[in-house]
């Protein structure tokens, strides 16, 4: 088992996504793991992280030490793949994993209606309609005259 010892941030170094965990008890460490290494305060050597595995130690994690109240931040080690903790990485997604939503994603894929291009224009009103569309939305998929009853 190795102790590593975590650094102090740099000025003006904040990750978009990352988090402070805070230490409220400086007896007890902040994350238990089932990993080689113990992640210690910079300033103090409090135990903040016991057996941790390096690949969930990376610099968007923050510890505040219950004791000293100084602010680590993991160090990244050569060589690991920090990514393939979080599921990304090499690793292939999930089946039915949901797609990406919001202004990053663009809009959504068009999905063609299962009656396009055969004879029968209309969803019969005793079944419901299996893609459900507004007409401007059908419109830019098939500019056919069909309609959803």
């Amino acid at each position: 088992m190795a102790t590593r010892k975590m650094r102090l941030p740099e000025p003006g170094e904040i990750p978009p996504d990352g988090g402070t965990a805070v230490q409220e008890n400086p007896d007890k460490p902040v994350f238990n793991g089932n990993g080689p290494d113990d992640y210690v305060c910079v300033n103090c050597g409090n135990v903040l992280a016991a057996s941790m595995p390096p690949e969930y130690m990376n610099r968007k994690l923050r510890i505040r030490c219950g004791r000293c109240r100084t602010v680590n931040v993991a160090v990244e080690l050569p060589g690991v793949d920090y990514a393939a903790a979080f599921g990304g990485g090499a690793r292939r997604p999930a089946t039915g994993a949901r797609p990406a939503t919001g202004p990053a994603a663009g809009p959504p894929a068009p999905q063609s209606h299962p009656r396009a291009g055969t004879a029968e224009r209309a969803c019969p009103a005793s079944a419901p309609c299996p893609v459900r569309r507004t007409p401007a939305s059908f419109a830019a998929v098939a500019p056919t005259s069909m309609t959803c009853v």
